[in-house]
């Protein structure tokens, strides 16, 4: 629900790398919609690990001091967010966390905020009961590429993926999310894109997805995101370094690089692939009507 003091509030989640920034990137190109780089604000205050661990201890003091390293990462991006005051309440840090980026959004001149932490996807009911009127687009990949993706980011990046070291823990990953993606497909408030479809007919599905969020689609929604992708992107993050570059869906090809053949069909037997086969296409089916099913 958007208003002239209530900016949308948009949550764009999945599993990671399935395309969240190359999406949230295109989104952000519009002249309507704001976006910032990823706060892991629900993660930390409800997740596992670390952070978490500290949240439940310290609760709001650990957030306030958690979102305080968030802040000076707006800034590094030219985001201009203001002061945020500490409470002990972990509930009322998150309430002044987002009217943070209402404020941001609404100084910025735009009217839609899309905030991007893949692994709020675990936490939609905390944000349906802390967040006013949000919604949620979920973006979901073929599992294999998936799994190579993150395979790939464990080998590369060791400190930054250590859990998806083991191949059988980024194949629980992603069933984990494709079946949470999967209860809340028909729901009101979520919508869901493909990753491959994005990358076939970006147009088809960003006008869709930009009727959901009460946006009009703009061509800059694909020919300048690049731009976007910079703004988002943190020092470090070496494994989006491609959503800043061409438009392309390497498909199975990574899958097919990185696992030997026995490995590979040890993936594809775990994988619920038939989960993602269920969820709805409806930018694929309207695409494939205006050409006559060709």
């Amino acid at each position: 629900m958007t208003s002239f003091l209530n900016p949308g509030r948009v949550f764009l989640v999945g599993c990671p790398r399935s395309g969240t920034t190359l999406l949230q990137s295109m989104l952000m190109a519009s002249t309507g919609i704001e976006s910032f780089p990823e706060s892991h604000l629900f993660d930390t205050s409800f997740g596992t690990g670390k952070r978490a661990l500290l949240c439940r201890v310290f609760r709001g003091a650990y957030l306030w001091f958690h979102l305080g390293g968030w802040i000076k990462t707006l800034r590094a991006h030219g985001f201009s967010p203001p002061p945020l005051r500490p409470s002990w309440s972990r509930r009322r840090m998150i309430r002044r966390a987002v009217a943070s980026l209402d404020a941001m959004t609404l100084s910025a001149g735009k009217h839609v905020w899309v905030e991007k932490t893949p692994g709020h996807l675990h936490h939609i009911d905390r944000i349906q009961s802390l967040v006013a009127h949000p919604r949620f687009i979920h973006i979901v990949r073929d599992g294999r590429a998936t799994v190579a993706s993150l395979h790939v980011a464990a080998l590369e990046q060791p400190q930054a993926w250590r859990w998806a070291r083991s191949v059988e823990a980024c194949v629980q990953r992603w069933n984990r999310c494709i079946a949470i993606s999967a209860r809340y497909a028909d729901e009101p408030g979520h919508h869901v894109v493909r990753y491959r479809d994005l990358v076939d007919d970006p147009e088809a599905v960003l006008a869709e997805l930009c009727d959901f969020l009460d946006v009009a689609f703009e061509e800059s929604m694909v020919s300048d995101y690049a731009a976007s992708a910079e703004r988002v992107i943190r020092p470090g993050e070496d494994w989006k370094a491609a959503n800043a570059g061409p438009l392309r869906d390497p498909g199975l090809e990574k899958f097919s690089r990185t696992f030997d053949a026995a490995t590979q069909r040890q993936v594809e037997a775990a994988l619920d692939l038939d989960v993602l086969r269920s969820l709805p296409r409806r930018a694929t089916r309207d695409r494939e009507a205006r050409s006559g099913g060709r």
